[in-house]
């Protein structure tokens, strides 16, 4: 079991020797900082939306749109935390 743990570790660093680094690096910091500036918006909806709320009056019409904007602010942010974790997981496997 430790002889076939070891010639996988040799297989990985052989292959990571014959594959440019930077290529890795690059992506990963390209979607990095695409997915910050997507943070970023979502959490400024997420104000947004709390502005709205607060400004709604007992409206409501401007209540449901709130609502709905910080549920959707919500669901955002979300999503943009785990495609973080996803390209994270998928750049750290390979």
């Amino acid at each position: 079991m430790e002889r076939a743990l070891r010639i996988l570790a040799d297989v990985r660093t052989d292959i990571e020797k014959e594959l440019p680094s930077k290529d890795g690096f690059q992506i990963k910091e390209a979607v990095t900082a695409a997915l910050f500036i997507i943070g970023i918006i979502a959490v400024i909806m997420v104000i947004y939306s709390g502005i709205l709320y607060i400004t709604a009056a007992g409206d409501a019409g401007k209540l449901a749109k709130a609502k709905n904007s910080l549920i959707w602010s919500i669901v955002g942010l979300a999503v943009v935390i785990l495609s973080y974790a996803i390209v994270r997981f998928v750049i750290g496997a390979f």
